[in-house]
């Protein structure tokens, strides 16, 4: 008989339920490229999640996640048979919020700790409880506080195989049963890496009471495949018993792109395009140092011809500001950037558009640090201490040195326009990092710092959920049976 390979999955064993009972190892089996979840009626007792009802479940039941994969954007297939009625199960992807404590994995810093705020894909979930059957099933997405929750129908989820897959942009979550769209959501889009579980829940608003008469029952699961955004596989287990594929280390950013000018002075607009065309979902930077009589002209937005909501991030001393645009609309294309004033009353100009391809948070930034004014052919920028792994650092903005110029320790030239340079280098580890630069004509450099978040992560590895991390997975299972219900 062929194992799990517990290098690609984690098995919450024990420890799942706050008492040490419930999940259960010895419930999953692989046999005949199949991998089976079992739930079993026990005459013994174990503690149920929290809120639930009864607080005590009779029942052993197998669970699988993600060990160590982590997706932000892309497609996650699956083929299989869900349990019978009396339970509640899915096929779903949960932000690694939920598993950040013990797990390393990082949340971004975008949430409170302890704010139990998650996002979360429902690829297809059962609810007999409420529907009375195992034909009509939820797909669902929650984030930022939203939800979209669908339903569709198929045959009888517990006694056929079907295809399960959804599709998920920046923009939108794309259902589907046998290669056939059922449900597509375009709000409340999950904006952080999320990871696969195949779990069995009882005893909740769809699973309904624990009958002993509707045990056992089990999860079938033929296959798991995933691919990132760029359509490349990244994970897949057919569970023949060869070990699973997976690409463990999500894109770094990586540079693409950078434009620079110095326009005209006295104007409300200023427009400067990429020089190519800009990636599908890539992530965009634009620059703009201004000068103004009286210093009363400001930046008040920035928008583009590919109609990006753009986000300034930064205003500081020197009149900098620095916009962004987390996700270049789907597709790409030429883009123009218009940078839009209070008055047409400057003095001086400095523009800068920049973009970087691969995966990144919705919220990419972690620090910007305001520029050490510096003159000389060495160059030494503002220190930043950034607050997770693989992260990228950059030097970027205003400087008046003509010569050949050269990052230096780790930090790389991309950029060298008129008045305007950026360097960028790898953060692998967190720590305080200091841009730097040589150049054979000294100069000024006004140069900010800025640390951005990329989606690679350290691997989750494995061990038992914490009392406090039972409590916030159970904590969105609960959130999700009180909406389906």
């Amino acid at each position: 008989m062929a194992s799990l390979d517990q290098n690609a999955w984690f098995v919450p064993n024990g420890g799942y339920r706050d008492a040490g009972g419930g999940v259960d190892v010895n419930q999953i089996s692989v046999a005949d490229s199949i991998c089976t979840l079992n739930a079993v009626y026990d005459p013994m007792t174990f503690s149920g999640g929290p809120g639930q009802t009864p607080a005590t479940l009779p029942v052993r039941f197998g669970t699988i996640l993600w060990n160590k994969m982590l997706l932000l954007y892309g497609t996650v297939e699956v083929r299989g048979k869900f349990t019978g009625l009396g339970t509640h199960t899915a096929f779903w992807m949960l932000d690694c919020y939920d598993r950040a404590a013990t797990y390393q994995c990082n949340s971004w810093g975008v949430r409170p700790s302890g704010s139990g705020v998650s996002d979360e894909i429902d690829i297809a979930e059962t609810c007999p409880a409420s529907f009375g059957n195992l034909t009509t099933l939820r797909q669902n997405t929650f984030a930022n506080g939203g939800s979209t929750v669908d339903s569709t129908t198929t045959t009888d989820a517990n006694l056929n195989f079907h295809t399960y897959k959804m599709v998920w942009t920046p923009t939108s979550v794309t259902f589907f049963i046998d290669g056939v769209q059922t449900n597509q959501s375009t709000v409340a889009i999950p904006s952080h890496p999320l990871f696969f579980i195949c779990d069995i829940e009882l005893a909740d608003g769809c699973g309904g009471a624990v009958d002993q008469a509707n045990f056992p029952t089990a999860n079938q699961i033929d296959y798991v495949k995933a691919w990132d955004s760029n359509n490349n596989l990244v994970f897949s287990d057919d569970f023949d018993g060869t070990p699973a594929f997976q690409d463990l280390t999500m894109t770094n950013l990586v540079f693409a792109q950078a434009n620079s000018s110095t326009p005209a002075v006295n104007v409300s607009t200023a427009d400067l395009a990429f020089l190519s065309d800009t990636q599908s979902e890539s992530y965009l930077l634009a620059y703009c140092l201004m000068q103004s009589s009286g210093q009363t002209t400001t930046l008040t937005s920035v928008t583009d011809s590919r109609g990006n909501t753009w986000q300034i991030i930064y205003s500081g001393p020197g009149r900098v500001y620095i916009a962004q645009v987390p996700a270049n609309k789907v597709g790409g294309g030429a883009n123009t950037v218009t940078f839009h004033f209070s008055a047409p009353s400057q003095t001086f100009i400095v523009l800068g558009v920049i973009e970087y391809t691969g995966q990144n948070p919705a919220t990419p930034i972690d620090a910007v640090k305001d520029f050490t004014d510096f003159t000389g052919t060495a160059y030494t920028g503002t220190p930043v201490t950034t607050s997770h792994p693989n992260e990228l650092v950059l030097g970027l903005g205003f400087s008046s040195t003509n010569g050949i110029t050269a990052g230096t320790n780790g930090f790389t030239l991309r950029a060298s326009g008129p008045d305007f340079m950026l360097f960028d280098a790898p953060a692998d580890a967190i720590g305080t990092y200091t841009p730097s630069a040589i150049s054979s004509v000294g100069g000024e450099w006004d140069l900010n710092t800025v640390a951005l978040f990329s989606s690679s992560s350290l691997p989750l590895g494995g061990g038992v959920l914490t009392s406090r991390e039972a409590k916030r997975f159970f904590g969105s299972r609960k959130r999700r049976a009180r909406l389906v219900a």
